[in-house]
């Protein structure tokens, strides 16, 4: 067994020891040993001391009145989070890896972490998420999941099936493909729609393992469609992030039997917004569609779907279309959201046609001609800027 023991003097004396376990036959470490940990120390009086350490995240001994509450991991040349990377630490709440690049997460190595509430692997090199790495039964009070900034493209079916976490960010990704197996461990085979209406009439328990799950954040990916069973398991999604991906379709009554509060598509490749994707009526508190490819937004759209705020700049309309979309808004007191750097007079936010009639329906004319306009306007302009006011690929 390795130890290292750190001093320090702050109003109380504290002693804190860093354990490692060294297999007795390989003589090597079964936990990872990292250079520098940052870590909050937090006593009784709930007074917070910050401190850098070295080794193990592991079982720790302090006086009676302190524990480490939160541990940060930056810059480490981790590749691999082994069985026990983090275990036996009872007070432990939140463990930041940035920039260490990982490569694979072992099942198993968050052990023994009864408080953990919040896991954050961010800009690393990891390319797969297996089952049981995060299982609830491991880590039974995770609230938040971070994996974003990564190069993952594949997880497992059932990885986040028996997890406890609400909120799941894989932003900054690879993932080209939605799988509903991902959260439930039900099959991960496809329904079709009447087999979905069949479930409509029953409580999705019964089918269904539920997912806990209140906020995704999936932007920043590859994704080019939701299927119909997107969300089937999961009822309690209420912030559904998937701006900037790759967007062509959504199916029918993808977002029926949820929750959804907030749902963003923007920088999506939508030439149409289908009105039953949704139930009606149907209330959102924040809805994006700006930078996509939409020429027109249905008039059934806005009797059905009920956003208090909406961001549609950046869409290749007619004037026409334009202003008859502008009216429905405003009639109905909605709040328009704007792109900064997005609007009038920096770019142009229509095409004025002739006969002055909005014409419901696709016109890859009119998108080549607002395309050809966006590129003008924002020829000296820094990429970052286009891509967050025009779809342009």
């Amino acid at each position: 067994m390795s130890i290292v023991s750190v001093h320090w003097q702050s109003s109380t004396v504290m002693f804190l020891k860093v354990l490692c376990v060294l297999n007795a036959f390989a003589l090597v470490q079964c936990c990872n040993s990292f250079g520098s940990i940052n870590v909050q120390v937090q006593d009784k009086a709930q007074r917070v001391f910050n401190r850098t350490i070295k080794g193990c995240i592991s079982k720790k001994s302090f006086t009676d009145d302190a524990f480490v509450s939160h541990t940060w991991i930056r810059e480490q040349p981790v590749l691999r989070l082994k069985t026990g990377a983090v275990e036996n630490t009872p007070d432990l709440e939140f463990v930041k890896f940035s920039h260490c690049k990982i490569a694979s997460i072992t099942p198993n190595a968050f052990r023994d972490v009864p408080n953990l509430q919040g896991v954050h692997i961010e800009h690393g090199s990891l390319t797969l998420i297996k089952r049981n790495v995060f299982k609830g039964s491991q880590i039974p009070r995770l609230l938040e999941l971070s994996l974003a900034h990564n190069e993952i493209s594949n997880i497992e079916v059932k990885a986040f099936a028996y997890s406890t976490f609400r909120k799941l960010s894989l932003s900054n990704n690879k993932l080209a493909k939605w799988y509903p197996g991902w959260f439930t461990d039900a099959s991960a085979t496809p329904i079709d729609a009447d087999a979905f209406n069949q479930l409509s009439s029953k409580p999705l328990s019964e089918n269904y393992t539920i997912s806990p799950l209140e906020e995704i954040d999936f932007s920043n990916n590859l994704l080019t469609e939701l299927p119909l069973d997107t969300l089937i398991a999961l009822p309690n999604l209420k912030v559904f992030n998937l701006d900037a991906n790759r967007i062509l379709s959504i199916e029918p009554g993808t977002f029926h039997r949820t929750k959804l509060d907030t749902l963003r598509l923007a920088r999506n490749r939508l030439a149409y917004v289908d009105p039953k994707w949704f139930p009606k009526p149907f209330r959102l508190s924040h809805l994006t569609l700006n930078a996509n490819k939409l020429n027109f937004i249905p008039e059934e759209f806005f009797q059905r779907v009920h956003p208090s705020l909406l961001a549609l700049d950046g869409n290749p309309m007619t004037c026409a279309c334009q202003t008859k979309t502008m009216r429905a808004l405003y009639s109905k007191n909605y709040e328009i959201e704007t792109t900064e750097n997005c609007s009038w007079p920096n770019v142009p936010i229509c095409i004025g046609l002739e006969d002055g009639v909005c014409a419901e329906e696709v016109d890859e004319g009119v998108t080549r001609q607002y395309h050809e306009a966006i590129i003008s306007a924002l020829r000296n302009v820094s990429a970052s800027i286009r891509d967050q006011c025009y779809s342009l690929d």
